[in-house]
Parts: structure tokens; sequence; C-alpha cells
């Protein structure tokens, strides 16, 4: 007796495909078009029933997907893009916890508030935006420490160079900031730590030393002299010390014109303040 297969058309019901006509060794994939057949995807389904479990499942999983907007896709539809990733509802609502500071180093909340907008604005969920806040403060903390070491350094360095003139090149350092910088400046200076760069005291001492104050107390009292003699002294000595020729700033001067220089210009910082030279032994140049 021979059996009819089945056929799957319009009018054909799903179940009577699923049970083969009544032929249990009739494969489902039979009434498929043959280029379908022998795709790799549906090899595995036993039967139509599974083939449309499979296709459902699919299907909600699509339509719970979350699909990167277009390059030119307007910004309200990145905006629902980054909110089914996770970003809150508003800048305020990001919940992060402060990361650690250097000590002496206030936190900034008012960066705090700003990064929360740029974080909401860049779409990062909460955890994105701990892990970049946390990274950004530690690599500021280190720029930190390492400025810190090095203001240190050079502060060591001047002390060695100055020698027993520390102190009072410091003095005329602090008294040129007073009288020329003013309030804004020494806030400035006191604000950013720049106030003990190297290069930034050594720059006020010589202005303090070539103020010509008539009165400077340092050392042991203070020192008064006539102020047109004070002058002749402050000229001559910024005649030598802005003379990369002379013995006291070259390099190419000979060890006894060296030192007549130096005993030169020590000679006219005692008159003008009764000790050594406020800075150093010359520049050489």
């Amino acid at each position: 007796m021979s059996t009819t297969a089945t056929v799957l058309t319009a009018e054909t019901p799903v179940a009577a495909v699923a049970q083969g006509g009544g032929n249990a060794g009739t494969d489902w994939r039979a009434s498929l078009p043959e280029e379908l057949r022998a795709d790799p995807s549906i090899k595995d389904f036993k039967d139509i029933g599974g083939l449309t479990k499979s296709f459902i499942e699919a299907q909600k999983l699509v339509g719970g997907s979350v699909r990167l907007p277009k390059a030119d896709a307007s910004d309200e539809e990145w905006g629902k893009f980054y909110t089914r990733l996770g970003r809150p509802d508003a800048a305020d609502k990001y919940e992060l916890k402060r990361p650690a500071v250097p000590e002496g180093v206030p936190y900034d909340e008012g960066l705090e508030k700003n990064f929360k907008a740029w974080a909401h604005e860049a779409g990062l969920h909460p955890r994105q935006a701990q892990r970049l806040l946390d990274r950004f403060t530690a690599a500021q903390a280190e720029n930190l420490t390492t400025y810190r070491k090095g203001m240190e350094t050079g502060i060591a360095e001047l002390k060695k160079e100055w020698g027993a003139n520390f102190d009072k090149n410091a003095a005329l350092a602090v008294k040129a900031v007073n009288e020329l910088g003013g309030d804004e400046i020494k806030g400035l200076l006191d604000s950013t730590g720049l106030g003990n760069h190297p290069a930034l005291v050594k720059f006020f001492a010589n202005l303090g030393a070539q103020l010509g104050e008539d009165t400077i107390v340092l050392g042991d009292g203070p020192t008064t002299q006539d102020e047109g003699s004070r002058d002749a002294i402050q000229l001559k000595i910024n005649e030598i010390r802005n003379d990369p020729k002379h013995p006291y700033n070259s390099r190419n001067a000979t060890p006894a014109a060296r030192q007549a220089a130096v005993r030169e210009v020590n000679a006219l910082y005692e008159k003008l303040y009764g000790t050594a030279p406020a800075l150093g032994t010359g520049s050489g140049a």
C-alpha cells in the first residue's frame, strides 16, 4: 500500500507537517524548498515544533536587544540608547564614591559636579563614571606628588647654592613679592604652591636685591645709607651682574680675575646690606 507524502502548502496545518502526514519516518525538512533543507542552522531540529520554539525565543531576544544608533542619529535617539545601557536620568543621579586625595588637598566638589555633567553628556553608566573618576583623581594625585617632590628637591638645591645666604635671600624674595606683587600675586603663589618654586624664589630674590630700599632688616639688624650712595652701589652691582663678559659671570675668566670680581661684588653688597653678597657668587655664564 503506498503512502502519500504530506506537502506543505498555505492550507496545510503545521500540526500535519509536524506529524509528517502520519509517517514517523518522514523528515519534516522534506517539505522545505531544496535550498533550505541543508542549511546547518536547522539541522539539529527534530521537528517543526522545535524550530518554532527557537524562533519565538529568538524574537524575544531581538526585542530586548539594544542597537547602536546610526552615526547621524539625533541627540534624542542617543539619549534613549544611553538610558537603556544604564545611564542615570540626570547628572545629579550619579552616586559616586569620592576617591582619596593627597594630604592637605581639599576635595573639589565643584569639579565633581562638572564631572558628573560630563559623564552624563557622554552617556556613561555609573560603573564607567566611577572608574573614570578614580583613574582621573589618581593621576592628578600622582602629578601633585611628583610636583611637590620636585619643589622640595629644588629648594634643597637652592639652600646648597646659597649656603649661609639662604635666609637672607629668601627674605629679599618675600620683600619683593610684598612690595611689587600685592595681595593678588601673593594669593596666586600661595594657592598654586609656586611660592616655593626655586626659579621664582631666585627671581624675586633678585628683584628684592635690586629694589634699593633705604632700610633692609637682615642678619643682625638694619643697614641704612644715603640714598645717592645706595643708588650708585646698586647701579654698579647691576652693571656687573648684567655683563656676561665680566669675570664675575664669565666661565672664561682666569681664577685670579674671578676671585677679584667676587671680592669686588662682595664688597659692594656689604656696603649695601652690611653682609656678604645677596645672590650667590656670579651666574657663571
